[in-house]
């Protein structure tokens, strides 16, 4: 029995205020979240009444009934909801009781790990939701590749969180090393807990609990995993005393049961006497704990694919039956290569969220905001368990990129002006930073490498070792016969992930001698080829090196026989470190690994100050296109054979043809509104060609005018384009010194959104604007107060708000 001895002792105020501060949310605005900004707000004028509650609750002197109580939302679980077990009840907590359970809760996490089986990955920090389906894949492949036949059986508890009998969850804390203090502090939540249904978003009186626990306090779903596991220790105890056959695993064992929260799927090879020993399980659990196994929606399928189990086998289950994939936690898993069906769901997700978007009326940079947070996202879960196909990943790029430069107006294509591998480079690398699902994909599956490494203890973990017959892991695993589609994709990543991970020598067990980076950071198969060509034990470690450390072709160089003399005196008890070189911890991250497969060579140096401002993101992209002269300007329309004009002169000045220099630097017009501002602000006269404009023209200005003119720059490039499509396409004709106005509005709308360490650089010319604004009244009626078109980004002010920015 585990004692647990870290729950004594009273929190200190500091330790609350760190953990009241987790549990709030700030970025979106709910009643909840509310309340929590509020408390932290208010932190120092509530913080000693919190504590004195928090104390009485410690010693059971806290009156819980006036503040443990909660409304109970119907949240429906199907899009068409026709009964009540359509709906999932959400318990919307008093928030001060929520701390007293978030407390407990968090406390519980950090035993949680120690106390309950690696089968079960909820809620529990270090496992993760795909250590279930990869175990789950591993599992069905290792049936199939022994050509015999199992069952499947997928199980469905009825109101899970609900039914839990309280007396049974008292028990079970009591005999896993819980005190009696702890038990009682579980108690008097629960004994304490009213809550009453919202009808049309009012309450309706108030009903007692007797069972269950509340879906929405933060202590339910650690209690709940306790209680589940007593379920998980069943099985264990079946398979031990083989009284369940299970799925043998040679000498790890045999595994049977996956757990994930109530989302229970269970493997097995005995047969119609294993599944008569699972129901009986089952029903022993119910009557124990009250979770009833709800058989009208537990289904049973055959290990092999396309054919349905046993008709017997199903009645004696009383379950339905299904054929194979079966959709455990979201994925269709079979043991074998996802179909074609299953990956064009994904693509069908993706567009169905399009009709849901204003496509065509969004702006280039809202469009490449939902690219990159919401198109981008959805295959990631897939993305982390499998390699995706080819195929698939074109099929998305190919929506991405037409959602981007079109929207959903798919009738009315717009030119693609970058091409879409430019894009996906990173901003450091003259891109976009859109996603390139290929490396990303790569990088996802690089993490169950340094999860391999680094938790053997994951569920998963005896399943692949037994499958690949590994006796231990490292990255350069002996392969034979079939792999299974995950371990497969796992693997395409291990080229590139190799060179990453750097290895620390303390007993030298785990360290292969000469395929590790463990010597400076290099592998001793590049230092010493030769020897290495010759070597009968190309997988040795570094201990067993240590037995042949006098025998060729050891003898014969010195450097290596340097080598083995500085580590003779190892420590053998000790294990070998891993550290993963693109990072400062040393830990594993997609993020590090993603940049380093996305490596796009020489950086550009433009994009450390281009992309940071606080201009539009639609501005900083248009300015991106000009600067690159991908801006469809009459000349670049002229090459695509796209002009719909009789001619290609600049309609700004009538006097040459509209190139992208031209239009924003060399026209007459443009050098009117140019040689205003460089007045104005006392800046270096721009250039005549727009890739000088992010380099020598910017090198040029002081320090601290160089925030300044990227702001000048990107409103003077975007109002001029504005002005020349109004012009030739609505006859309305600005002049420069009318373009001046809603520049210099512009700039002191962006001056205020600069963030507070930038500001004060800024003082000096929104001053200046305002100075030359007031001095210059009759520029207001050259524009006549009109306003600017909504893609202008601001309109031009009346007299009135002319009057009040000038104070």
């Amino acid at each position: 029995m585990l004692i647990l001895r870290i729950w004594k002792g009273l929190l200190r105020l500091r330790k609350l205020k760190e953990l009241y501060l987790t549990l709030g949310v700030t970025k979106r605005r709910g009643r909840m979240d509310f309340l929590f900004f509020f408390f932290k707000q208010n932190w120092d004028t509530i913080s000693e009444d919190l504590f004195r509650l928090c104390e009485d609750f410690y010693y059971f002197r806290a009156n819980l009934e006036k503040i443990n109580w909660a409304n109970i939302a119907l949240i429906p679980k199907v899009a068409a909801p026709a009964s009540h077990s359509d709906y999932r009840p959400i318990s919307l907590i008093n928030s001060t009781l929520k701390i007293l359970s978030k407390l407990l809760a968090t406390r519980l996490s950090k035993a949680l790990i120690g106390l309950v089986d690696p089968e079960q990955s909820a809620f529990l920090k270090g496992r993760c939701i795909l250590d279930n389906i990869a175990t789950a894949e591993e599992l069905l492949f290792s049936i199939h590749k022994r050509r015999v036949s199992g069952h499947i059986l997928k199980v469905d508890f009825s109101k899970a969180f609900d039914t839990v009998d309280w007396d049974f969850l008292f028990d079970l804390l009591t005999i896993r090393g819980f005190g009696d203090r702890w038990v009682g502090w579980i108690k008097s939540i629960l004994f304490s807990s009213k809550a009453s249904i919202l009808v049309n978003g009012s309450p309706n009186g108030y009903v007692r609990y007797q069972r269950g626990l509340r879906q929405g306090d933060p202590l339910s779903p650690m209690l709940f995993v306790l209680v589940m596991d007593a379920l998980c220790a069943m099985f264990i105890h079946a398979l031990r005393s083989k009284v369940l056959i299970g799925v043998p695993l040679g000498n790890y064992g045999r595994k049977c049961n996956l757990h994930y929260a109530d989302d229970l799927l269970i493997l097995s090879l005995g047969g119609l006497e294993d599944l008569r020993v699972i129901k009986l399980m089952l029903y022993v659990f119910e009557g124990m704990t009250g979770l009833a196994t709800n058989f009208s929606k537990t289904c049973l399928y055959a290990s092999d694919r396309d054919t349905l189990p046993d008709p017997v086998a199903a009645s004696t289950l009383s379950c339905a039956r299904g054929i194979l994939p079966v959709t455990y936690l979201g994925i269709p898993i079979s043991g074998r290569r996802p179909r074609r069906q299953d990956w064009e769901e994904i693509i069908t997700k993706i567009n169905n969220r399009l009709p849901l978007w204003k496509g065509r009326y969004l702006s280039l940079g809202g469009r490449l905001t939902l690219v990159n947070s919401v198109l981008s996202a959805i295959p990631t879960y897939w993305m982390s368990l499998f390699k995706v196909p080819c195929w698939v990943i074109k099929k998305i790029n190919r929506i991405r990129r037409d959602f981007l430069w079109s929207g959903t107006d798919i009738d009315h294509p717009k030119c693609r002006l970058v091409g879409w591998k430019t894009l996906c480079r990173p901003r450091e690398f003259g891109g976009w930073g859109i996603l390139d699902l290929h490396c990303f994909n790569q990088a996802l599956l690089g993490k169950w490498w340094w999860k391999f490494m680094s938790d053997a203890s994951w569920c998963g973990a005896n399943v692949i070792l037994f499958n690949y017959g590994m006796q231990r892991w490292n990255m350069f695993p002996r392969l034979s016969g079939r792999v299974s589609f995950f371990w497969k994709g796992v693997l395409s990543c291990l080229p590139a992930l190799r060179g990453c991970v750097l290895q620390g020598v303390s007993s030298g067990m785990e360290t292969l001698f000469w395929k590790y980076r463990w010597i400076n950071g290099c592998a001793p198969m590049f230092l010493w080829p030769e020897e290495f060509s010759r070597t009968t034990a190309p997988n040795g470690t570094v201990r067993e090196m240590l037995t042949v450390c006098g025998q060729a072709p050891f003898s014969a160089n010195l450097d290596i026989q340097n080598t083995l003399s500085r580590i003779q005196g190892l420590d053998g008890s000790g294990g070998d470190r891993k550290w993963w070189r693109l990072t400062g911890n040393g830990t594993f991250s997609v993020k590090s690994f993603y940049s380093f497969l996305i490596d796009g060579g020489l950086r550009c140096p433009v994009a450390r100050f281009f992309w940071r401002n606080s201009c539009p993101k639609k501005i900083t992209l248009f300015n991106w296109l000009a600067w690159k002269d991908r801006v469809l300007s009459l000349e670049n329309l002229e090459k695509r054979r796209c002009n719909r004009l009789p001619t290609a002169t600049c309609v700004m000045c009538n006097a040459g043809l509209e190139t992208v220099d031209h239009l924003f630097l060399q026209c007459s017009f443009a050098r009117q509104v140019w040689d205003y501002f460089e007045r104005l602000f006392h800046l270096s006269e721009a250039p005549r060609f727009m890739h000088l404009i992010w380099g020598s023209w910017r090198s040029s200005l002081r320090n601290d005018s160089r925030e300044l003119g990227d702001l000048v720059v990107k409103a003077i490039v975007w109002n001029i384009w504005i002005a020349r499509n109004d012009c030739n396409f609505n006859a309305n004709c600005l002049t420069a010194h009318a373009l001046t106005i809603k520049i210099d509005h512009m700039l002191l709308s962006w001056f205020t959104s600069v963030a507070e360490g930038s500001r004060a650089k800024l003082d000096a010319p929104a001053d200046s604007i305002r100075r030359s604004l007031f001095q210059d009244g009759s520029r207001v009626e050259e524009i006549g107060g009109a306003m600017l078109s909504e893609g202008s980004g601001g309109a031009v002010p009346s007299e009135d708000t002319l009057a009040q920015s000038m104070g």
